[in-house]
């Protein structure tokens, strides 16, 4: 008889744990960026990596993660907190004092890339639900990734980075109508398709209001009432409750989790606990953010750069070009020097994060084939390879 664990998956999260304590540091030390760390590691001890030789090696199995279902549970959680800390990056002071670039050039440059890479995908013979699904998501640039690379280079706070930063906060926004509409989208079309899908975003959009309503009544009085003594551990327990059960609440109405725990983060970052909730948060922020990024890692066969050695590497520089002019077009116009756009066009011209939790729920509603999924997470993950070079 095999040994049974009581801890489900116990290999698969010591061996994360193990490398996320080795890698963390060592990434540090090399001045790496974690990000695309995390990602390397998880495309080297996935499924499509080494997980590969298992069969001829047995006892590769021990250092691998040979089927993604073993880590599937925990990026779920990885996802929630990071849509959660995304979320709390955000509060209605900022967005208004930034207005002027984030509801205008934030949303120029969504809705330009949106357009022109949805207009390609279709000429490439793709459904308009696809193509409009593809050019939202891959309007979208990675704010861990450039908030990282601004840190580093201590530019965050020059009006090249405020703006940049103000364009992450429209599309950080716009995570909640693109989560939406995947759903309205993934219910097919029939006779009264218009009807239906009104009725739904009637729906989602009064479900969000109602719990953002209600969660402002209650998130607070529930933080001033229990956490009084400011003690770490009773707001990581409050903080957890708020975020999986407001995450819970819009699974209930039929929407996305994700949209829940970012729906948890802007209700606290509208709190005055919002400090002591980023600092009690901090320790885990990179653990969490690692375990997502590897787990994203592991769902990248690089084996399709292989099988399209011509569009794979078109599609990335094309990606990233056309993102690129249209924001420094945008930027230049916003009254940024030529050489300040440019460089702000290079630094947003990735794929975003948030590509890898919509393409995954897409593909799940059939409306992205496998082979299509697969493609366009390839082609983002190596957008965020290739930034810091870029940025360069």
């Amino acid at each position: 008889m095999s040994e049974q664990h009581s801890l489900p998956f116990l290999r698969e999260t010591l061996l994360f744990l193990t490398l996320a304590g080795v890698l963390i540091p060592l990434l540090q030390r090399l001045k790496v960026n974690q990000v695309l760390g995390f990602l390397g590691v998880g495309l080297v001890v996935g499924p499509y990596g080494l997980g590969l030789w298992v069969d001829t090696w047995p006892w590769l199995a021990q250092f691998t993660f040979p089927q993604g279902s073993g880590v599937t549970a925990l990026a779920e959680m990885g996802v929630l907190f990071l849509m959660f800390m995304i979320g709390l990056e955000l509060s209605a002071e900022r967005l208004w004092a930034m207005r002027r670039w984030v509801f205008g050039a934030g949303a120029l440059q969504v809705v330009l890339s949106s357009a022109i890479i949805c207009a390609l995908a279709m000429a490439f013979g793709n459904t308009w639900q696809a193509s409009l699904v593809l050019g939202m998501v891959l309007s979208l640039s990675s704010t861990a990734v450039i908030v990282q690379l601004l840190s580093q280079r201590e530019a965050l706070a020059s009006p090249m980075g405020q703006s940049i930063f103000a364009v992450l906060m429209f599309q950080d926004l716009a995570v909640v109508p693109v989560l939406i509409l995947i759903d309205l989208l993934g219910r097919g079309s029939s006779p009264d398709m218009w009807s239906v899908t009104g009725l739904t975003l009637l729906k989602s959009v009064v479900a969000v209001v109602l719990i953002f309503v209600i969660g402002r009544k209650v998130i607070r009085p529930l933080f001033r009432n229990f956490a009084r003594q400011r003690q770490s551990d009773v707001f990581m327990a409050l903080t957890l409750l708020a975020t999986l059960s407001i995450a819970g609440l819009t699974a209930a109405a039929g929407l996305s989790m994700a949209l829940g725990a970012l729906l948890a983060g802007l209700l606290l970052a509208e709190t005055e606990y919002r400090h002591e909730v980023e600092v009690t948060i901090e320790p885990f922020k990179g653990l969490l953010m690692g375990l997502f990024f590897m787990t994203v890692g592991m769902g990248i066969d690089a084996r399709e750069i292989l099988a399209n050695p011509l569009w794979v590497p078109l599609s990335v520089i094309g990606l990233i070009l056309i993102k690129a002019v249209v924001v420094t077009g945008i930027f230049r116009i916003g009254g940024l020097s030529w050489g300040r756009s440019v460089e702000s066009g290079l630094l947003l011209g990735q794929g975003g994060e948030f590509a890898f939790i919509v393409v995954g729920v897409a593909a799940a509603s059939k409306l992205l084939s496998p082979e299509m999924a697969q493609f366009v997470l390839l082609v983002v993950g190596l957008t965020l390879f290739v930034t810091p070079m870029v940025a360069q």
